[in-house]
């Protein structure tokens, strides 16, 4: 079984777990034992391989083997298909803190610094949803990464950006500066970013990335205006407006939206806004499974046809994702009142400690959720 990030890829988790890929589990190598070079020499990473070279599906890769198992593309089969093979360290996703500009109702503390702020805060409060992660703000680990990085750099094929917040993560800059400064203009830059924070320390992404061939920055937008500020705390929509403009100048956006039962009411006006700022793809089909009581299921039964009426979402010509929404949305979970029960206390608690409302931003959902259950 072919993977080209079994046998070229590096990924660091920001509490300093090391693995293959972003979707592998821990193969309990850790940066505060290894480093990155001798984490991709390990017997973990040697076991893998051969694994794979014999058709033996390792334990560690089950995302992957539950994906294809389903008869559906896995993360192995999509990135082997966009990259040759290597057999360099050649391909780096690298997320070594939660060091994140923004606390969206859909994340949590693990993922964002911000939110951690925010739990730490109320730690003593046991009303409050999320406990702290650790005591300290920021998860964060050392690493070697830019020693390893720039020992690499000949073999460099991708470098993958997420978060956290990549935009005002040190080593992504370090990186992002390695490459610019030696003009390797046709390494894959990717990135998964709320593109609120563009510049730093003199640098700004948004000129430096025009430089670059293959350039694939997706953002991380479920509603625009108010609801989306709301959905996605941190947000201030006119700043990512502007910005998605200006990269819409030289490049081909993309958007990630994940739909939740906080952001499903506006879905077709948020796709037609970020078209009509330049988005070119809009992906509004990852529909949140977790925390399960964000998801679009709990919406009464007799109101989502109504709903699907409403949006109308044949209009923007993609069968398969309106499929897939549509079957999530059609589930019915077995303790659904008690999930609902759930999604009031954790955003009520949330409004009351972030001074906000849902009544007023999403008075539909709002209706729905207290007026008909």
């Amino acid at each position: 079984m072919r993977c080209v990030l079994a046998d070229s890829g590096i990924h660091v988790r920001p509490n300093g777990d090391i693995t293959m890929c972003c979707d592998q589990a821990s193969l309990g190598l850790n940066a505060k034992d290894h480093t990155l070079q001798q984490a991709y020499a390990s017997p973990q990473f040697k076991r893998v391989r051969d694994n794979l070279a014999n058709d033996i599906k390792d334990s560690s890769c089950k995302i992957c083997w539950l994906s294809e198992d389903a008869g559906l593309d896995s993360p192995r089969t999509r990135f082997s298909a966009m990259h040759e093979d290597s057999i360099h360290l050649s391909h780096w996703d690298i997320r070594d803190d939660n060091l994140c500009n923004m606390a969206c109702r859909i994340c949590g503390p693990y993922s964002s610094s911000m939110w951690n702020s925010e739990a730490l805060k109320h730690k003593e409060d046991s009303l409050y949803y999320h406990m702290p992660i650790s005591d300290t703000i920021v998860q964060g680990t050392k690493t070697n990464t830019i020693e390893a990085f720039k020992e690499n750099l000949q073999h460099c094929k991708s470098v993958y950006f997420a978060g956290g917040e990549p935009l005002i993560n040190n080593t992504h800059w370090d990186i992002l500066k390695t490459l610019y400064d030696n003009e390797m203009w046709d390494v894959h830059v990717r990135y998964n970013t709320n593109l609120m924070k563009t510049q730093y320390k003199g640098m700004d992404a948004l000129d430096m990335w025009e430089k670059f061939t293959r350039l694939s920055v997706a953002v991380s937008v479920d509603a625009v205006g108010e609801l989306a500020e709301y959905a996605r705390t941190g947000t201030v929509w006119q700043t990512l407006e502007n910005n998605i403009k200006r990269l819409a100048e030289y490049h081909r956006v993309q958007a990630n939206i994940t739909t939740s039962i906080l952001t499903i009411h506006e879905l077709d006006k948020t796709i037609e806004h970020l078209k009509h700022i330049g988005v070119a793809d809009i992906y509004y089909f990852n529909v949140l499974r977790t925390p399960n009581f964000l998801n679009i299921n709990l919406l009464p039964s007799g109101y989502k046809e109504q709903l699907l009426k409403k949006l109308n979402l044949e209009q923007f010509e993609d069968s398969k994702g309106i499929e897939h929404l549509r079957n999530i949305l059609f589930e019915e979970p077995d303790n659904k009142e008690e999930l609902i029960g759930q999604f009031k206390y954790y955003n009520e608690k949330l409004d009351a400690v972030r001074d906000t409302d849902l009544r007023s931003v999403n008075p539909e959902l709002y209706e729905v959720i207290y007026e008909t259950n």
